[in-house]
């Protein structure tokens, strides 16, 4: 029971996530975060963090990753985004590690494979330069 209440609270962690991606996306302006660096928070300009110089013609990644499994430290709607979809990948875990009656540390190893299934799966249609 404690496994469900528990997949139940990651989920609503992730639902709120998602509030605050579409919030970041379709009323930033009336958003709390409109007060917040815009650099990073408003999503219309905070995407070009990942790179070098984008404006400028450079689309070379800004740091190692920064295009890839560490775009969620470049702007606040990839940070959600990564906060959203690691809630419903541990609330799809969890349940299973119980279920296999392994030890919980196993939690961490199951996400990582659900979180390379997904970027699989997304890179199969998501294509980059």
């Amino acid at each position: 029971m404690i496994t469900i209440i528990a997949s139940a609270i990651l989920l609503f962690m992730a639902g709120i996530a998602k509030g605050i991606q579409d919030t970041l996306w379709f009323h930033f302006e009336a958003s709390p975060f409109a007060k917040k660096n815009p650099l990073f928070w408003d999503p219309k300009r905070s995407w070009q963090n990942k790179y070098k110089d984008y404006m400028g013609g450079d689309e070379r990644p800004r740091f190692l990753f920064s295009k890839t499994y560490l775009a969620f430290l470049t702007d606040g709607w990839h940070l959600f985004s990564t906060i959203q979809l690691t809630c419903i990948q541990a609330a799809v875990a969890l349940p299973a590690v119980a279920a296999l009656d392994v030890p919980m540390w196993w939690l961490l190893p199951a996400i990582v494979v659900l979180k390379l299934v997904f970027g699989a799966g997304f890179r199969i249609y998501y294509k980059f330069k």
